[in-house]
């Protein structure tokens, strides 16, 4: 039966049999079919459990996931016989800032493709109050 977002975030994982994911183009949806779809299947009354699903740990994470590496080569020791394409120029999860270090300096070398550089900053403060930047620059 169609539901909206709301109802299956309100659904406990334990009570979830199966999730599987129609790409588009989705013909059992409603109008053109060019949208694809997620079926959310529950498990039935006597397969259903309140305990725990064994074999299936879970914890609760505050915070961030955990970083991911990007690679970053060094042009000046040594140049590549292969194109650049990466779509990640820069990454770097550590960056602390004080009231006497207010600035960082980043240095990076550019892909072969890329003419706009879109700038994601992203932290958190002594308080634990989450800012984000975004700026295109030509």
């Amino acid at each position: 039966m169609p539901s909206n977002a709301e109802t299956v975030q309100g659904l406990q994982m334990s009570d979830i049999a199966y999730v599987k994911v129609f790409r588009p183009p989705f013909m059992g949806a409603g109008g053109s079919g060019a949208s694809g779809a997620i079926a959310v299947y529950t498990k039935k009354g006597n397969d259903m459990n309140t305990d725990r699903v064994k074999g299936l740990n879970s914890a609760i994470l505050s915070g961030y996931s955990a970083y991911k590496e990007f690679y970053q080569p060094d042009y000046a020791v040594s140049q590549s016989k292969y194109a650049d394409l990466r779509p990640t120029l820069y990454w770097n999860p550590y960056v602390l800032t004080d009231k006497k270090n207010k600035q960082f300096k980043i240095e990076f070398y550019n892909n072969d493709i890329t003419q706009k550089f879109r700038i994601i900053v992203e932290g958190v403060n002594a308080l634990g109050k989450m800012a984000r930047l975004e700026k295109l620059i030509d």
